[in-house]
């Protein structure tokens, strides 16, 4: 029976955990507050399919490293930079030669190398594994990108084939690339959601705005249409429930990753206009709030449960 650590139970860590208990695999979880390790092993006992495989809730690193009956893959969800950093600075001296580190955030991919040489000195591998599929890819199969040395890599496979849905997972190259592709995937994101925004917006204010039925567009959009995406039906799902998303206010939240998409394109000296001006957009909804600002924050909502501002 595989052992998996899990370090992190937020909206991503808690659904990945529970989809790997439910397989069978044993999985080590810690959480910051322990009430949430406990909450989660209770409800994945009930998933778990046998006694052996139930999970185990622990309050400490030391007790988690502790936990494992033999060599420990442990892959941490946590906010990126100083809450992983910290982390991963408590959990190295605990660990051993042979044992794995992931990091499964949404980190900097500098931050990746960085952590490699460190583990790389005990003899501790490490791997940096960009998540993508929000939520419910997180609980019923994700997409996976992962970065690090080929061997650790497919040492570890098991767990990867585990969480990802079919064909969506793979070895990106060394060390950082990972967290590299899913960082340009978000940049890609950014600029997708003010795409759908701005068309949104332009109908929302247009000659036939009393007369169109969103829900409607973007439904018959899902059917056939060159711009059909699972970020358009879950606009289409939001707009069934609130036809103009009159409960929400425009304000888009996040920015980070793709702020280090738009300094990797300066840095490369590769142009990137439209993540740069998704990012002005969000910058800018926090004071001038939008018909299109409402309609990012709700399909952000839909994959990834980001918080949006209500009426």
């Amino acid at each position: 029976m595989k052992e998996i650590g899990i370090i992190g139970l937020g909206k991503m860590g808690r659904n990945i955990a529970l989809h790997l208990a439910e397989q069978g695999f044993k999985v080590i979880a810690y959480n910051r507050t322990h009430e949430k390790t406990v909450k989660f092993a209770e409800e994945a006992s009930l998933l778990s399919p046998s006694e052996e495989s139930k999970p185990i809730a622990v309050k400490t690193y030391e007790e988690l490293s502790n936990a494992f009956t033999g060599p420990r893959t442990i892959i941490m969800y946590l906010p990126s930079l100083e809450p992983t950093e910290t982390a991963f600075q408590e959990l190295l001296p605990l660990l051993a030669e042979g044992d794995v580190i992931i990091d499964g955030g949404n980190n900097q991919y500098k931050e990746a190398i960085k952590h490699y040489e460190e583990a790389k000195e005990k003899g501790i591998g490490f791997l940096d594994c960009g998540t993508s599929g929000g939520m419910e890819g997180a609980r019923n199969g994700a997409c996976l990108m992962i970065g690090g040395n080929k061997e650790v890599f497919e040492k570890t496979e098991w767990l990867f084939e585990a969480i990802a849905m079919e064909d969506g997972y793979g070895h990106m190259g060394e060390i950082g690339s990972g967290h590299f592709v899913k960082m340009v995937h978000n940049g890609i994101e950014y600029a997708i959601l003010e795409a759908y925004a701005e068309g949104f917006h332009i109908l929302h204010e247009g000659p036939y705005s009393d007369q169109l039925d969103f829900h409607q567009i973007s439904k018959v959009w899902n059917h056939g249409s060159v711009i059909r995406s699972w970020m358009l039906e879950l606009a289409e799902e939001k707009f069934k429930d609130d036809p103009r998303l009159k409960s929400l206010i425009g304000k888009i939240g996040g920015g980070q990753t793709g702020q280090w998409t738009a300094d990797q394109a300066h840095e490369q000296g590769t142009p990137a206009p439209s993540i740069e001006l998704a990012l002005q957009v969000r910058e800018e909804s926090q004071e001038n709030p939008s018909f299109a600002g409402r309609v990012i924050a709700a399909i952000r909502n839909g994959f990834g449960g980001h918080a949006v501002t209500k009426k």
